[in-house]
């Protein structure tokens, strides 16, 4: 009975550890192929997230909702991330208003102080499969937000 358990030790331990080594390498491996291919900014790649496809909303000083796509704490300051899927690779302004917002409900929801800039990741679906781009963008002050936005909208918005 001792010698059985001993062989199957000698024998299946290894071969559990080596087991568990090859997963963690191909994991590393794909997440290497990942970060290459997506070619993320290095503030976000090294950023937390705290946001992965989120409602958020707050009722002060003006009523706002959204759903952000990710958002991420970079040097204690929150940096937001939406995806768009486009023909070319290119932002529009209402992105940059879009992305501000975001920053101005979590503002006021959570107290997270803003980073002022955020980024609009492009893909673009061609023949050859799909391209990746992220474009940072400086995002609209506050004040700007209150008088102009606000305004236009009937003292409230949706993103």
């Amino acid at each position: 009975m001792n010698t059985i358990f001993i062989v199957i030790c000698l024998i299946g331990i290894p071969y559990l550890i080596s087991l568990y080594i090859y997963k963690a390498n191909n994991k590393i491996k794909n997440y290497v192929n990942f970060l290459k291919y997506e070619k993320m900014p290095t503030d976000l790649r090294y950023g937390d997230l705290i946001f992965n496809e989120t409602d958020v909303e707050c009722m002060h000083p003006y009523p706002c909702k959204g759903r952000i796509d990710q958002g991420f704490l970079i040097n204690n300051k929150f940096v937001p991330l939406d995806t768009k899927t486009r023909k070319r690779h290119r932002f529009y302004e209402s992105d940059v208003v879009q992305l501000s917002m975001y920053t101005y409900i979590i503002y006021h929801r959570y107290r997270l102080q803003p980073a002022f800039y955020g980024y609009v990741r492009t893909v673009v679906f061609n023949e050859r499969g799909k391209t990746i781009e992220y474009h940072a963008v400086k995002l609209y002050s506050f004040d700007y937000l209150e008088r102009f936005i606000f305004k236009q909208k009937g003292n409230h918005a949706a993103v």
